[in-house]
């Protein structure tokens, strides 16, 4: 997963080149953050775009915090955490500048 930053006064002109492609938008103070997949990062036209707007493209880390209450298969300390666990690191992450998006969900089944 890649992002670029974006001043929130040039989102609505870079949405309206033919190339624009976007995973996921997330507003942040006075720029928008956008996602941008591995397929698109080699497509020459994604890049000629990114450097006709001068934008830098970064490298996103994805992490996945499972949780769940410790029946098997799911064993606290070893696959997965507890919920209030779960809850005070998201907390934590989300005052953290240099994380983009933190979210929570459950183990199921």
């Amino acid at each position: 997963m890649y992002y670029i930053e974006v001043d929130e006064d040039k989102i609505y002109e870079l949405r309206k080149d033919e190339n624009w492609t976007s995973v996921v938008e997330i507003k942040k103070g006075n720029y928008n953050i956008i996602m941008l997949s591995e397929e698109f990062v080699p497509d020459e036209n994604v890049l000629a775009m990114l450097e006709k707007n001068n934008l830098q493209l970064k490298k996103a880390v994805v992490c996945y915090i499972q949780f769940g209450d410790g029946s098997a298969p799911w064993v606290v300390g070893e696959n997965c955490i507890l919920e209030r666990d779960a809850i005070r690191i998201k907390n934590e992450l989300e005052t953290n500048e240099k994380v983009l998006i933190v979210g929570l969900d459950d183990i199921v089944g």
